[in-house]
C-alpha cells in the first residue's frame, strides 16, 4: 500500500482528504451517520428525528447526516463526511453513549471552529477526553444534570386484552458491553439465562427483537416485532422506553454492575420492574411477571407512557433550546 493510501486509510486522512462537499450551516451526527458499522438503533433514528421534527418546527435549517446505505427518508445521504466542506457553525453529535471513536474525534478536529454540541447522550466516566470536546451537552443520564432520552415518537395505549392473555415475549438483549471499561463489563450471560428461563416458565414463545438498524432488518420489522409481542424482556434501555411507549409491559435487566443507563432512564419514568443483574433473581422475575398481569399492568404502563411523553417533549425542547439561532 502507498504512503498516500496509508495515510487516507488512518486518522490522517482528516489533513489529507480533499473537501469538495458544500455542507449547511448545522449538522447532525449520529451512530448512523457510519452506516451500519456505527450500530445505530431504532431508538438512535428515533432521537435525531424527533430533535429534527422540533427544529423544523423553529424554522431552524438542518441536516442529519446518515450514510447512504440506511436509506433514512429525510436524512442527508453523505457516505464520506470527511467531503464536507469546513462551512460548519454549528454540530450536534445525537444519542447513544458518546465514546471516544475516532471517526467522530477526527470530524470534530476537522471542524474544530464550529459550535459542538452533545445532545441526548449518555456520558460515560471513562471517556472525559471526548465530552471535553463539546461546547455543550444535554444528556439523558451519567451527570447530575440530566434530562431524559428522546426516542419515544409515539404513544399507544396497552390492550387490554393482550396484558389478560400473555402469549409471546419479546426478547431484546444487548449483549456484552464493554464501553463502561473493564471493570464493568456487564452479565450479559447470566440476564440471558435468567430471561430465557422466565420465558420457558411462563410457557410462552419468544419473538427475538434486535433493534439495531441492519440490512435485513430495518424500522419498520424492528417496531413490527415490539407490536406483536406481548411483553418484553430487555438489556436495553431503548428496548424498555421504546416497549413501554408501545404499550407493552417490561421487565428489564441492566447489566452494567452498579447499575447504568437502564436503570437511570427508567427510574425517572417510576418504573418498578428494572433490576440490577447483580441482585435480581428468577423468585423477583416471577413475582414481577404476576404485578404486570391483568389491569395493574396496564395502568403501570398508562402511568409511564404519561412520564415518557412528558419527559421526552421536555428534553427534546431542552436539546433544540441549546441551538444558536440559524
Amino acid at each position: 500500500m502507498s504512503f498516500l493510501r496509508k495515510a487516507l486509510a488512518s486518522p490522517y486522512r482528516r489533513h489529507l482528504q480533499p473537501r469538495t462537499m458544500a455542507a449547511p450551516g448545522t449538522v447532525i451526527l449520529w451512530w448512523g451517520t457510519y452506516g451500519f458499522a456505527g450500530r445505530p438503533t431504532l431508538g438512535d433514528v428515533q432521537s435525531v428525528e424527533n430533535l429534527s421534527r422540533e427544529l423544523g418546527r423553529r424554522g431552524h435549517e438542518h441536516a442529519i447526516l446518515s450514510h447512504p446505505e440506511l436509506a433514512l427518508p429525510g436524512h442527508w445521504p453523505v457516505a464520506d463526511i470527511f467531503s464536507l466542506t469546513q462551512s460548519i457553525r454549528q454540530l450536534a453529535f445525537v444519542c447513544g453513549p458518546l465514546l471516544d471513536r475516532s471517526p467522530l474525534r477526527d470530524f470534530l478536529y476537522v471542524h474544530r471552529r464550529a459550535r459542538k454540541l452533545a445532545l441526548g447522550v449518555s456520558i460515560l466516566p471513562n471517556n472525559e477526553s471526548i465530552t471535553s470536546r463539546f461546547d455543550v451537552i444535554v444528556a439523558r443520564d451519567g451527570i447530575s444534570d440530566s434530562t431524559f432520552d428522546f426516542a419515544a415518537s409515539e404513544i399507544v395505549p396497552p390492550d387490554p386484552w393482550r396484558a389478560n392473555a400473555i402469549r409471546s415475549v419479546g426478547l431484546s438483549l444487548r449483549g456484552p458491553q464493554k464501553e463502561y471499561g473493564p471493570n464493568r463489563v456487564g452479565q450479559s450471560k447470566k440476564c440471558e439465562a435468567l430471561l430465557r428461563d422466565l420465558a420457558a416458565r411462563m410457557s410462552i414463545p419468544i419473538v427475538q427483537i434486535d433493534t439495531r438498524i441492519l440490512p435485513a432488518n430495518d424500522t419498520a420489522k424492528i417496531k413490527a416485532d415490539f407490536v406483536r409481542s406481548d411483553i418484553i424482556f430487555t438489556t436495553r434501555m431503548h428496548g424498555a422506553l421504546l416497549a413501554l411507549a408501545l404499550g407493552k409491559p417490561v421487565i428489564a435487566l441492566d447489566q452494567i454492575p452498579g447499575t447504568a443507563k437502564v436503570t437511570a432512564v427508567l427510574r425517572k419514568i417510576g418504573w418498578p420492574h428494572v433490576y440490577s443483574a447483580e441482585f435480581v433473581t428468577a423468585d423477583m422475575l416471577d413475582a414481577a411477571c404476576s404485578d404486570l398481569a391483568g389491569p395493574a399492568g396496564v395502568a403501570a404502563v398508562i402511568a409511564a407512557q404519561v412520564r415518557i411523553a412528558e419527559y421526552t417533549e421536555a428534553a427534546v425542547k431542552r436539546a433544540a433550546d441549546a441551538f444558536l439561532p440559524g
